[in-house]
């Protein structure tokens, strides 16, 4: 239920969830590239799982789309997926200890005793002992120092236990400098295709002719240009989707300011009309 709300707070089937594709970084006889819906078949080939992607590219959705799966698929007895955010990870503590305070501050009702075959333990910690499947999000919302430090302690809690980490590229190889995650497949998200694009926002907004027709072919004609590296990050797509939604709105902004612009005041603009455009929305109902 939890996950199910979340999803629907993210907006992330209207009007349809954006088809993220990934690449196997060290392919083997697996595809060269895989789709949104096949984070599960992924997951379980692997077993132990590493998710990189640009900042927004869709990592933490991904990981989202994985536990509800997971968790509609799973049997009595099995374990449990839990998403864990790593920017919490702020101690040095063994992955266990960490995954036992997270439970125990998330769940009050797993900070209580019980009685197991090795004795009276916490039940929060009885879990994290190899009763859940750790979805840690966010590597690389740790300070540097920090996080060579958890990739150390992830590979000291053992290959044989399932695990899924989220993380921008950088911020994760330089983390594993010293030795990478044991036996995790690691996969990065790429970026979204023009057509995607395109049709995500002629059915995400209120139609009116020639509204997006500048936009697309804009992007038609630099599809590597600032405006299409922007449009093609999920996160950034949806912003703009939100922000110019409305039929009265005008999308072409974007075109003036890809032009006299950064990366960093296009992407600015975005974020700075969303809520906004989320308040007036909802003020109009």
């Amino acid at each position: 239920r939890e996950w199910d709300a979340e999803d629907r707070f993210r907006g992330t089937h209207d009007p349809w969830a954006l088809p993220v594709e990934w690449r196997h970084v060290h392919p083997t006889s697996k595809q060269a590239t895989e789709q949104y819906a096949g984070i599960y078949a992924t997951f379980i080939d692997a077993r132990r799982l590493v998710i990189l992607g640009r900042a927004g590219a869709g990592k933490s959705v991904l990981a989202i789309k994985l536990v509800r799966d997971l968790l509609a698929s799973r049997e009595s007895g099995s374990p449990i997926p839990v998403m864990l955010s790593a920017a919490t990870w702020i101690d040095d503590q063994s992955l266990t200890s960490w995954i036992t305070g997270q439970l125990a501050r998330s769940q009050p009702g797993l900070n209580v005793r019980i009685r197991s075959p090795e004795g009276t333990v916490v039940l929060a910690e009885a879990l994290a002992s190899g009763k859940i499947i750790p979805v840690i999000d966010g590597l690389d919302e740790l300070p540097a120092g920090r996080r060579g430090a958890v990739v150390s302690r992830i590979n000291e809690y053992g290959s044989d236990h399932p695990l899924v980490l989220t993380s921008r590229p950088e911020e994760y190889y330089e983390a594993i400098r010293g030795r990478p995650i044991s036996k995790a497949d690691v996969i990065e998200l790429q970026s979204l295709s023009i057509a995607t694009v395109k049709r995500y926002l002629t059915e995400g907004t209120e139609e009116s002719p020639g509204r997006w027709k500048r936009v697309f072919k804009h992007l038609d004609d630099m599809p590597t240009g600032l405006l299409a590296w922007t449009l093609t990050n999920p996160l950034m797509l949806y912003l703009a989707r939100t922000l110019y939604e409305a039929e009265g709105s005008d999308p072409t902004q974007m075109i003036m300011l890809s032009g006299a612009a950064s990366s960093e005041d296009l992407e600015a603009h975005l974020i700075a009309g969303f809520v906004p455009a989320v308040y007036s929305k909802h003020l109009e109902r």
